[in-house]
């Protein structure tokens, strides 16, 4: 039987009591704008409103009367109105969950049935309900007077509440909202999960009242709530049955974050939160709070029991059995939650619910943060299992390295435990690639080229102009260890480097491979940059890691390591001596056992160094000791490792002139450096005749340092380099070296006063340019400084304003030397020695034979190439035709002329006309022959003896060898002096027969050539007259004098085609004076061979009239007067055989 109480009267105090509890009813979970969402809570919510720092709700002035549902309630009435209030909650909770359903599952098209339901208003009824519950609760407690109110209503309140537990759980569409927090705020599913979270909340902290208020009463025994628990929990107790409820709300808040996890690939995981906005995070915070309240405010009795839940929820194979009716979330396709990655899950959800440790109980963000050592023990739990498991593939391994990251931030601040267990795993998969799914094959590969390419994999915050790649879990890790050690430097001593090093044994780092090798240097430069003690990890990592006897591959891969720990010395301006020293004493070891791929390693990446350093260190002299010598004098000179060793050199000398610049050398460790090089650098350069461009390079800086620093030590001054290098045999490398000299204006400012480097730079110039010709860039430069040097300015008075036009400046230079008067012939002849000094260089070179060879230099190798030497003929023939008298000295068998013949013309050789040339020789001859005789025509061979044998020995042997040089002598009218006399040179050295009546052997090549001239200038009068005087009596006595004209060859046709080529050409047959000057040559012929040898002058005779007889005719009558001339002076008055040879003639001529 009920027991009825007797209502009270409302009163002025039931508006005041209704308004409270519309005001708390105001109090719920509402989701802050973007903005906000890292900085504080709603004002509205539970935890800005005091739900933990003030969770009594008593009110200064209350009233039994209320309003909820809009309906007035008595507090203090029958236990019938209270069941009543719990199936409106009830009724309003399916309204919400039925009003999503229909707009989830299309139960009704029509929206506007949806829009007539009120969401905001329903949820607001519902936290009024709880609201005056919670009043109620208190109420009760507040004097012995209504105690009996409590004991009369508590069986039915239980009842009501577990009535709301059952339909929280069988709330099953929020899943859908969980995985995409995208609804809108007035959609149904927005309210259906917030008011999810509001009435686990509510009733938690109903149940906290009634948990304070029985305290605080002692009206009930334990007996009487155990059985008043008993149809609806198994806990025996209100206070146990709070924490049940806590538990079991931790339990399903983790396995709405499992179903979220779930159905998030690897990459999304780490930008995702379990918290879907601030009110699921807002109500982690209350559970941290309350279950410290419940637990005398200790930090570690929350976190026991998310390890609790965590492991019922991630482990546990069955469903929580001591749940009952408190079912867990689910959905119509889940019966249960299973985790797909619990290790994973469990670190991504203890990253965020560390978050709630930064706020005070106030909500605000809180300065002071409480100790996580009860989390960083989940934490570290979670680290064994996953990190002990090799089943975890790279993107597993990537996604915890990320959400790692999230451990060394406030609050959490990791301990350096879970750094070395990551360590501890990576550690043992030293050898992997770490390769990410769908990398290329390539990424097997060690990406490690330079040691430029391993310092910028570990120094993850340089900007590179590079497109950045994505970074594998090994390189992740590196990251996060450099970011924490960068937290605090000291813990690297104090707490990590014994662990870190225990891992490192000698046996397992000698059996790593070169991937292994490469991981090892990345992980031992991060912490070096990290805590800045570049110095101590090299020399661990030195004294761990030795090369190895055989395998070229591991110690390339070491070199490399080495030197990148070198470089951070040199970058930190640090001294270089600890580790540069016992590295310079490997590589002198290696060289000795011709590892050459390592040492080529240790010079590109020293290279590399050197260009990336803009400061020389001032002990960088350690680093270029004797290795450098021994390696030169091993190496082969075409090898690359000899040429990258020269472009070190070069960078280091640039590096060095730099220095120079702004500093004093002397006495430093620049002076020292500059030692050594010119101990072991420099010796080199003095024998090298190849690596043109590094050789000059390097000279070039040897010369620029002689200007400011000389010592004992190197005993080479400014003048001594330049003479060594200018009259260097390579022409390529001095003419590189000369354009860097003249491009200076210290050395340009220093040859401008001195008149014998003037002089050495311009034969240097000269000596180039024998070997090739000048081009139109920076050669033109070189040029322009050369003829601007007083010595050639003033000597030639060459123009200076523009040389572009000018086609081959030694030429140009040549010509101007012809033209100089003969007062400046010793400064000629010194400007010119260099082609002398050539002529035994050339010589060696086309005829490379010690035999008789006084100029052959054993032990040497002079040789010039093809180019070269044609070249040199072209030269020397332009100087020979326009300086000859310069070069040519009288009774002195030693001067430059003679030489020159003797060596480059008439070598003993080229009289053995059976053996051919070398080839570069006859191209250059056909090039410059005629220039040669030119020159020498100058200087007068009918007074110089010397000179007339030159030239007749030039044309015996060279006009059977090749007629292109003799072709043009009569295309230029100032050479035809020289012509003339070529022709009538020709004409009596092959024209001709010999004692035994044989014309000469190369008869018919001397008539080719008058051939070719008539061809190319048969209008030329002086030309034919020239031939008409010369080639037709030589013909016509060769003719007549030889019996056999045929004897195996064309010596007849041939000679009757020059002579119609004569007699045919126009200007013959148009001009009388050509016509009369050949009857002159016959009748000269007559006189002198009718007399006693008039069968001689028969057969002329006879040969000319089948080439022309109209010049036979004209004759006629001469030779008529002729004929009668010498029977008249014979006396006899007949000759019966002079009068048959006339009649001959005549008889051929009528026919």
């Amino acid at each position: 039987m009920e027991i009825m109480t007797p209502p009270i009267s409302p009163t002025h105090e039931t508006t005041s009591t209704s308004n409270y509890l519309r005001e708390r009813g105001n109090i719920g979970f509402h989701c802050v704008s973007d903005a906000e969402k890292k900085a504080s809570f709603d004002p509205r919510g539970f935890i800005m409103s005091g739900a933990i720092t003030n969770p009594s709700s008593l009110h200064s002035k209350k009233s039994s009367f209320v309003t909820v549902f809009n309906q007035e309630f008595d507090m203090d009435t029958s236990k019938d109105e209270l069941k009543r209030l719990f199936r409106v909650c009830w009724n309003k909770l399916c309204l919400i969950d039925s009003t999503q359903k229909m707009g989830t599952y299309g139960f009704t098209s029509d929206t506007s049935t949806l829009a007539t339901v009120n969401l905001d208003e329903v949820r607001q009824d519902l936290r009024e309900f709880f609201a005056m519950l919670h009043l109620f609760v208190e109420s009760q407690g507040e004097s012995e007077d209504k105690s009996w109110i409590l004991k009369e209503t508590l069986p039915t309140l239980l009842k009501g509440l577990d009535l709301l537990r059952n339909q929280i759980g069988s709330l099953n569409d929020l899943p859908n909202y969980v995985l995409s927090h995208s609804q809108v705020k007035n959609s149904p599913g927005h309210h259906l999960f917030h008011c999810h979270l509001e009435a686990r909340w509510l009733h938690i902290s109903v149940l906290w009242a009634l948990s304070e208020c029985l305290k605080s009463t002692s009206i009930f025994e334990a007996t009487e709530i155990a059985a008043m628990l008993q149809p609806y929990s198994a806990e025996q107790s209100i206070e146990n049955l709070l924490q049940s409820t806590i538990r079991f709300c931790i339990i399903d808040l983790v396995e709405i974050a499992v179903l979220k996890f779930n159905k998030l690939n690897q990459d999304r995981i780490v930008h995702s939160s379990p918290f879907n906005c601030m009110c699921v995070k807002e109500l982690w915070l209350l559970l941290r709070f309350i279950t410290e309240s419940l637990n005398d405010h200790d930090t570690k009795a929350f976190w026991k029991l998310l390890d609790e839940c965590l492991q019922l929820v991630v482990k546990a194979d069955a469903d929580i059995p001591s749940k009952k009716g408190w079912r867990p979330l689910q959905t119509k396709k889940f019966q249960k939650i299973a985790c797909l990655e619990p290790g994973l899950f469990a670190l991504w959800l203890l990253r965020d619910i560390g978050e709630v440790y930064m706020y005070s109980s106030d909500g605000f963000l809180s300065p002071i943060r409480p100790e996580m050592d009860k989390g960083q023990g989940i934490v570290k739990c979670v680290l064994n299992d996953l990190m002990g498991s090799n089943d975890l593939e790279e993107p597993q391994r990537r996604t915890l390295i990320y959400l790692m990251k999230g451990f060394l931030v406030d609050p959490w601040k990791t301990k350096p435990e879970p750094i070395m267990m990551l360590w501890d795993g990576f550690s043992r998969k030293l050898d992997c690639a770490f390769q990410l799914p769908g990398a290329p094959a390539s990424s097997f590969v060690v990406p490690s080229e330079t040691i430029e390419d391993i310092l910028s994999s570990v120094e993850f915050d340089r900007p590179s102009n590079k497109p950045r790649v994505q970074l594998n879990s090994f390189e992740l890790f590196l990251s996060l260890l450099a970011t924490y050690l960068a937290q605090d430097k000291n813990v690297w001593k104090a707490k990590i480097c014994g662990r870190f090093f225990s891992k490192l044994s000698e046996k397992k780092i000698n059996s790593l491979s070169e991937m292994g090798l490469f991981h090892l240097t990345q992980i031992f430069l991060s912490i070096a940059l990290a805590t800045e003690e570049v110095e101590e990890l090299g020399h661990r990592f030195f004294s761990l890691v030795s090369f190895s006897e055989t395998d070229k591959k591991r110690n390339q891969m070491i070199m490399k390591a080495k030197l990148c720990f070198v470089f951070l010395l040199v970058k930190n301006g640090k001294e270089l001596s600890p580790l540069a020293g016992p590295l310079t004493n490997t590589i002198d070891s290696l060289i000795a056992r011709n590892q050459n791929p390592v040492v080529q390693v240790f010079i590109s990446n020293l290279e590399c160094l050197i260009k990336n350093t803009d400061v020389l260190p001032s002990d960088l002299h350690i680093l270029f000791g004797p290795w450098v010598k021994r390696f030169l004098q091993q190496n082969n000179q075409d090898s690359t490792t000899l040429r990258s060793l020269l472009n070190l050199m070069i960078d280091v000398m640039q590096k060095l002139q730099v220095y120079m610049d702004c500093n004093n050398i002397v006495g430093g460790g620049m002076q020292k450096l500059v030692e050594r090089l010119h101990e072991n650098l420099l010796p080199y350069l003095k024998d090298q005749k190849s690596h043109d461009w590094e050789i000059a390079d390097l000279a070039f800086q040897f010369t620029l340092i002689s200007l400011e620093f000389s010592s004992s030590s190197t005993k080479e001054s400014f003048q001594n380099l330049v003479h060594l290098f200018t009259t260097n045999d390579n022409s390529k490398l001095v003419k590189r070296y000369l354009d860097r000299l003249l491009s200076c204006r210290k050395i340009t400012n220093i040859i401008d006063t001195n008149e014998s480097l003037q002089i050495l730079f311009v034969q240097a110039w000269v000596r180039c340019c024998v070997c090739s010709n000048v081009g139109q860039d920076r050669e033109t430069e070189v040029m322009q400084k050369i003829f601007s040097m007083p010595v050639l300015k003033n000597t030639f008075n060459l123009p200076h304003d523009n040389f572009v036009t000018v086609s081959d400046p030694l030429l140009y230079l040549v010509e101007a030397m012809g033209k100089t008067s003969s007062s400046h012939k010793k400064m000629i002849v010194t400007i010119l020695e260099p082609l002398r000094q050539m002529m035994p260089l050339i010589k060696s070179s086309l005829f490379p034979t010690k035999a008789k060879d006084s100029s052959w230099v054993p032990g040497r190798q002079p040789f010039l190439d093809t180019e070269s030497i044609e070249r040199s003929y072209v030269v020397l023939g332009t100087l020979v035709a326009e300086c000859p008298s310069f070069i040519y000295e009288k009774n002195n068998a030693s001067n430059f002329l003679v030489t020159l013949v003797n060596y480059l013309i008439l070598h003993p050789n080229v009289f053995n006309m059976d053996v051919r040339l070398p080839l570069p020789m006859e191209n250059g001859l056909r090039k410059s022959l005629f220039s040669f005789i030119k020159g020498l025509f100058k200087l007068d061979p009918k007074r110089e003896k010397c000179i007339e044998r030159f030239i007749k020995n030039i044309i015996m042997v060279y006009v059977p060898r090749y007629l292109d040089p003799f072709k043009k002598i009569w295309d230029e009218p100032e050479d035809m002096p020289a012509a003339i006399y070529i022709i009538q040179s020709v004409c009596e050295t092959f024209l001709k027969v010999d004692k035994n009546n044989v014309p000469h052997k190369y008869y018919c090549q001397g008539l080719t050539l008058m051939n070719s001239l008539i061809q190319r200038n048969g209008c030329d009068e002086i030309l034919i007259g020239l031939l008409i005087n010369n080639v037709l009596p030589s013909c016509l006595y060769v003719v007549a004098k030889v019996t056999d004209m045929s004897a195996g060859n064309n010596r007849r046709p041939e000679t009757e085609k020059t002579l119609g080529l004569i007699f045919d050409t126009e200007v013959f047959r148009t001009s009388t004076s050509l016509r009369e000057q050949a009857t002159n040559v016959l009748n000269q012929q007559s006189r002198q061979f009718l007399s006693f040898h008039a069968n001689l002058f028969m057969r002329m005779l006879l040969f000319l009239m089948k080439v022309s007889k109209p010049l036979v005719k004209s004759f006629y009558p001469t030779l008529e007067a002729n004929v009668r001339d010498v029977i008249s002076k014979r006396g006899s008055g007949n000759d019966k055989n002079l009068e048959t040879f006339l009649a001959k003639v005549k008889e051929g001529l009528q026919v």
